[in-house]
């Protein structure tokens, strides 16, 4: 693929041949070639409108329909999957619908220390209550917070 990162389309956008091209490196004949052979493409509203691509539906297709055992080409039809599955992450993480775990761990971790804090103030602020009363509220506090935080450590680990 010769296309920067940056500058590629969505992977279900509808790529022009000259886009389509650019951003599979393949030259206009090769793409008509592949399009004689079945490669899925959409007609244009005229005959000199010509077709227009879904990226990840052609690379779908080169990759299901020229299954060989030669070894470059394989490699080369898993990059071309994985370069459009890639794409296809990238267009999500830009749109908002994927996040990454990583922030999300941290986001969370930051919510349970300040709710952990919040809650340890609580016996402080019962000034007028008796001292075992106030022990006996921070111990089930304390007792809350270990339980819930055991259930967080689970997250993740279990199948």
């Amino acid at each position: 693929m010769h296309a920067e990162w940056d500058d590629l389309p969505e992977a279900d956008a509808a790529l022009s041949k000259h886009e389509f091209s650019r951003v599979t490196g393949l030259a206009p004949r090769e793409i008509d070639a592949l399009v004689r052979a079945g490669m899925p493409a959409t007609p244009g509203p005229t005959s000199r409108a010509g077709f227009t691509f879904n990226l990840k539906a052609a690379i779908r297709w080169m990759a299901d329909d020229q299954r060989t055992d030669d070894p470059l080409t394989v490699a080369r039809q898993r990059k071309a999957l994985a370069e459009a599955e890639r794409l296809e992450i990238q267009n999500q993480k830009i749109a908002g619908s994927l996040v990454d775990a990583d922030i999300v761990k941290s986001e969370i971790a930051r919510n349970v220390a300040e709710w952990r804090s919040a809650l340890l103030q609580i016996p402080l602020r019962l000034t007028a209550q008796s001292p075992e009363v106030r022990e006996a509220v921070g111990k089930e506090i304390e007792a809350t917070i270990n339980a819930r935080a055991a259930a967080f450590e689970k997250i993740g680990r279990e199948p």
